[in-house]
C-alpha cells in the first residue's frame, strides 16, 4: 500500500517514523520541496504534484484549512483519506510530562509554554523543553536533535519559525530540544531533564500530542471560535487556558467558558491576558510605521494581524501598507493570503525567504519598523537603519486557579 502522509508538519515527520509503506510526504507551512535522510520526498501542501502515485492518503492532525487543501486533492485524484493519530510514545522511566496544545495556530501557546517552563523551574524542578518538529528544518539539515541553551544559539542557522518558538523559552534560562528524529528528540529531552525531571512539550500549531503527557495544558484564542477539533482536546485537558482576554468582549470569554464546561464541567480554566508590551517604549506615538508580524499565525491561524497591530492602535501610529514594495516569498505570501492585513509576515523558512523579508521590510517607507516576530530582529534585518521597536505578547493570569496550582503534582513535595 502506497501512501502519502499528510498534515501539520511535525506530526507529519513523527508519523513517518513508525511508517513502513510511505513514498511522500505533504506538510503545512513547508517552503520548497525538500528530502529526508533517507529519501522520502516532502513538498508544501499548497504544491502537491498532480503525478503523485498513492493509493492512500493519511491524515494527521493539522489546521483545518490544511485539512480541506489535502481532502480536496484527494478527491480530484479519487484518492482513499483516513484520517489517523501519531502513535503517542511513552516518556523514559521517571520523568514526567506537561503538554501545550492549542485550539489553532497564534492562540497564544508560546506564551503559555514560557509561563509552564518557568514557572516548573523557579519551583526547583529540572526542566527540558522539547519542541515539536518543524519541517523547515529539513532547508537546513537539522534532523538530528540538538539542544538550545542561551540566547546567542538561537539565531544561529535556523529558519525564523524556529527562532520564534525558541526565543522566549530560551530566554527564561529553560533548555529547548529541537530537531526532526523523534526518537532522538525524546532521548535528548530526557538526559537534559535529568532522571526526576519534567519535559514540557511544545506542541505546533494544532497538533496533538504525540508523548503521553501526566498534563495537558489546552490554549484556546477567545478572539476566534473554537471548533471540533478544540472540543477532543478538551476531553483529555488537565487544565484549559482562554488567552487574549485583554481584547475579547468580556460576554465572549463568558460564552466560550460555559462552552468548555458543558464539554466537561469540572476541568480548571483559567482566563489569561496577553498583554502587548513595546521595547523601547518612548519611540512609537504617532509614527508611521512598518509592522512585521508571525507568519504562521497569519497564514496558517488565518490571522489578519497580531501584537504588532495591537501596539501600533494604542499609540496612534499610522500603518504603511507594505503590499507595494514587497518582493519575492513577502509578496507571494501576501497575494495567496489576502485576508492578512497591513502587515509583513515574518517567512523565513528558507535562507532565501529571510533575504526576502529583509528586502521587503527596507523596501517599505516609515519612520520606525515595528517588529512583532519573536526571531531577533538584529539579526535579520542587521542593515536596517530605523529604529526598531518590538512588540511582544505577555500572558497574565486574571481569573481561576493558579498555573501553579495545575502544575503541583509535579512539583517537589508532591
Amino acid at each position: 500500500m502506497r501512501e502519502l502522509i499528510a498534515g501539520d508538519g511535525g506530526s507529519v515527520l513523527v508519523a513517518r517514523a513508525t511508517s513502513e509503506t510511505v513514498v511522500a510526504l505533504t506538510c503545512e507551512d513547508l517552503g520548497e520541496t525538500a528530502m529526508t535522510p533517507s529519501g522520502v520526498p516532502v513538498y508544501p501542501t499548497h504544491a502537491l504534484p498532480d503525478d503523485l502515485t498513492v493509493e492512500v492518503v493519511r491524515l494527521v492532525e493539522c489546521e483545518r484549512s490544511t485539512a480541506d487543501t489535502v481532502r480536496a486533492w484527494a478527491h480530484r485524484h479519487s484518492i482513499d483519506v483516513i484520517a489517523d493519530r501519531v502513535a503517542v510514545r511513552r516518556a523514559p522511566p521517571g520523568l514526567r510530562v506537561v503538554a501545550i496544545s492549542a485550539a489553532s495556530t497564534g492562540s497564544g501557546k508560546t506564551a503559555v509554554t514560557r509561563r509552564v517552563a518557568r514557572t516548573l523551574a523557579r519551583s526547583g524542578v529540572d526542566v527540558a523543553v522539547l519542541r515539536h518538529p518543524m519541517p523547515s528544518l529539513l532547508h537546513w539539515g537539522r534532523f538530528d536533535a540538538g539542544v538550545v541553551r542561551t540566547p546567542p544559539e538561537v539565531n544561529v542557522s535556523r529558519p525564523i519559525d524556529e527562532r520564534e518558538e525558541l526565543g522566549p523559552v530560551v530566554g527564561t534560562g529553560v533548555h529547548v530540544v529541537t530537531g526532526l528524529d523523534p526518537d532522538r528528540l525524546v532521548d535528548v529531552a530526557a538526559r537534559e531533564a535529568g532522571p526526576d525531571g519534567v519535559i514540557v512539550w511544545d506542541g505546533g500549531g494544532a497538533a496533538w500530542p504525540w508523548l503521553e503527557p501526566d498534563v495537558l495544558v489546552v490554549a484556546i484564542d477567545l478572539l476566534r471560535p473554537p471548533g471540533a477539533e478544540a472540543a477532543e482536546r478538551i476531553e483529555r485537558a488537565s487544565c484549559v487556558v482562554l488567552t487574549k482576554a485583554d481584547t475579547a468582549p468580556s460576554e465572549r470569554a463568558r460564552d466560550v467558558e460555559a462552552w468548555v464546561r458543558g464539554i466537561d464541567a469540572d476541568v480548571p480554566v483559567i482566563l489569561a491576558d496577553l498583554a502587548v508590551g513595546v521595547q523601547p517604549v518612548n519611540v512609537l506615538a504617532d509614527k508611521r510605521v512598518v509592522i512585521v508580524e508571525d507568519a504562521r499565525s497569519l497564514m496558517l491561524g488565518g490571522l489578519v494581524a497580531g501584537a504588532g497591530a495591537v501596539a501600533a492602535k494604542r499609540f496612534r501610529c499610522g500603518v504603511v501598507d507594505p503590499r507595494p514594495f514587497v518582493v519575492g516569498a513577502i509578496a507571494r505570501a501576501l497575494r495567496e493570503h489576502a485576508h492578512i492585513g497591513a502587515v509583513i509576515p515574518s517567512l523565513g523558512r528558507t535562507p532565501a525567504e529571510i533575504d526576502d523579508l529583509a528586502a521587503s521590510v527596507a523596501a517599505t517607507p516609515g519612520d520606525v519598523v515595528l517588529w512583532a516576530s519573536n526571531a531577533d530582529p538584529a539579526f535579520v534585518i542587521p542593515d536596517e537603519t530605523r529604529a526598531i521597536v518590538r512588540a511582544y505578547g505577555e500572558l497574565t493570569e486574571v481569573a481561576g486557579p493558579p498555573l501553579q496550582d495545575v502544575l503541583a503534582p509535579l512539583l517537589p513535595g508532591h
